[in-house]
């Protein structure tokens, strides 16, 4: 199986989930979390925050302080 997405760096997995609607105020506290959690791991306890219409739009009122 091929794969033609490239992987992203922290900053660009960080502006992946600003873009889905995640407040980030602290962006060092949360690449501390993606770095030590993991993306995946991370975005898989923010499965119940999103939008069930497929987009994986984060609900309103979900940050990271």
């Amino acid at each position: 199986m091929r794969y033609n997405k490239q992987p992203l760096d922290h900053d660009e997995l960080i502006h992946s989930l600003t873009e889905r609607g995640l407040a980030i105020e602290d962006k060092a506290r949360a690449l501390r979390y993606l770095k030590n959690v993991g993306y995946y791991r991370l975005t898989g306890y923010m499965y119940h925050l999103q939008s069930n219409d497929g987009h994986h739009i984060v609900l309103t009122l979900v940050s990271i302080r």
